[in-house]
Formats: C-alpha cells, structure tokens, sequence
C-alpha cells in the first residue's frame, strides 16, 4: 500500500490516535514494535490490518441497541440516566469527528503540517530497531520521500527550539537515519541508471 493509502487507514481506523499526516508518519517511522514491517515491495504494510478503508458510519444506532440489549442494561439505564447521555455525547463527538475525517481525508492524509507538528508533539526516543533503520534496498519512491519527511522533521525539531526530552540522542539517530537513506537511494538510482 502507497504512503497515502496507509496514511489514510490510520486516520480512520484510529481517529483518536491520530490526527494528521505527521502524527501517523512519526509512528510508522519511530515506534518501535508498532506492528508494520517492510515488505517484499519496499513498501511499510500493517502486519495485522490488510482490510480496506471503511465508509463512514454513524454508530447512534448501536448504542441504542446496546442499551436495550438485556435487562441488566435496562436496569442501570433506569439508575443513572446521565450515563447514557455521557456515553451517547461521546458518540456523538466521535462520529463528528469520522464525519470530518471522511470528508477531508484526502488533504489530511496528504498534507505535511511540519511546524504546527513541531511545536508540541514529543518525539519517542528513537533506536536502531524502528522502522528508519531497517529501510530496504528496493524502498519506493513515495516511502523514501516520508522517511526523508520525517527525518528532515526530526532534525528541525531538535536543533531548534522545540527540543525534546531526548533531543541529543535524537539527533544523533536521525542523522544516522539520513546517511542510510542517502546510501540506499543512490545504490537505487546507480542500479536503474
């Protein structure tokens, strides 16, 4: 699946994870045992999750269902009423935020927002074993191009001042990212040419 694509089932199938193209590029690239490995096509993929991106769908009905579900349930409907506005404003809020997602999904999952990003995110600290250090050698063009995104992301942020907690090793690490890019693109290149 191409950058884009799985950009876009992040951003539905966990709304309250993520909430851009960044915030989902740092978790593929930086987070450990995230679940993604790199494939046979040099493309990142879901180990996990191959399913396609979902329509939208409102999810008030089923909460009604849930709560006229069983006579348990209708007892502590009855007890706290509150409850089921609480449960039922949440749901609200969530499918709100589906809706925004689904009707924006193609600027959202394709738009870089580096310096709103840079300004409060904190950075994992960053090891050999996440993903910008086991790039392969048949890596596409499009997930170079996040990898080099994120890393470029990385270097602006901890040479400047919105350092993190980890910043020395940090920058270390995504400098190490970038020589391993760089070496790994012109062997690319130098095999096609």
């Amino acid at each position: 699946m191409n950058v884009t694509d799985t950009v876009k089932a992040m951003l539905l199938g966990y709304p309250t994870l993520f909430k851009d193209r960044m915030d989902c590029l740092i978790f593929l690239f930086t987070v450990s045992g995230n679940g993604h490995d790199w494939d046979e096509n040099g493309e990142l993929t879901d180990k996990y999750r191959q399913d396609k991106i979902a329509p939208f769908q409102d999810e008030e009905k089923e909460v009604e269902d849930f709560w006229n579900s069983s006579e348990p349930m209708k007892a502590l409907r009855e007890e706290f009423p509150e409850m089921e506005d609480s449960v039922r404003l949440r749901v609200r809020q969530h499918n709100n935020q589906l809706q925004f997602l689904h009707d924006n999904l193609d600027l959202i999952a394709s738009y870089n927002d580096t310096f709103n990003y840079a300004t409060y995110q904190q950075l994992p600290r960053l090891t050999e074993y996440c993903s910008l250090f086991e790039i392969p050698k048949n890596i596409t063009d499009d997930w170079a191009n996040a990898v080099e995104t994120v890393i470029n992301h990385i270097l602006y942020k901890e040479s400047g001042h919105f350092r993190t907690t980890n910043f020395e090793n940090n920058l270390q690490m995504a400098k190490k990212a970038k020589q391993l890019l760089g070496k790994i693109c012109r062997a690319k290149k130098e095999k096609e040419g």
